[in-house]
């Protein structure tokens, strides 16, 4: 059978990169971590990384799959700002290509060490 390229990165594909960059750091994750507050509700946060203690979030990452891996993600959906009841704005991150990915990894390693 005859594969045929997708036209743009999928978020799997994605979340995988980015796990494997995460544990290939040392860094302690969780894919598709869901959390519930009373006052909120619940969601499911694409990865979240722990501090060096595997006590407190330190970082909620949303993936998200772009036809242009150079585009912008929108901070201003729903989910976004459901995120934000969550979490304060500096610890959410949205990833989607290897760039912001990298990113993700420096601002982590940099907050525990």
């Amino acid at each position: 059978m005859k594969f045929n390229r997708p036209s743009k990165l999928r978020e799997a594909n994605i979340q995988a990169e980015l796990y494997r960059q995460l544990k290939n750091s040392g860094m302690n994750c969780y894919l598709e971590y869901p959390i519930y507050k009373k006052e909120v509700g619940k969601i499911r946060v694409d990865c979240v990384i722990l501090d060096n203690k595997k006590e407190n979030i330190i970082a909620a990452i949303e993936t998200k799959s772009y036809v242009n891996p150079d585009q912008k993600p929108h901070w201003n959906t729903k989910q976004m700002k459901k995120y934000k009841q969550f979490f304060p704005a500096e610890m959410i991150f949205i990833v989607h290509n290897r760039k912001s990915i990298n990113e993700v990894i420096n601002w982590a390693f940099n907050r525990m060490y």
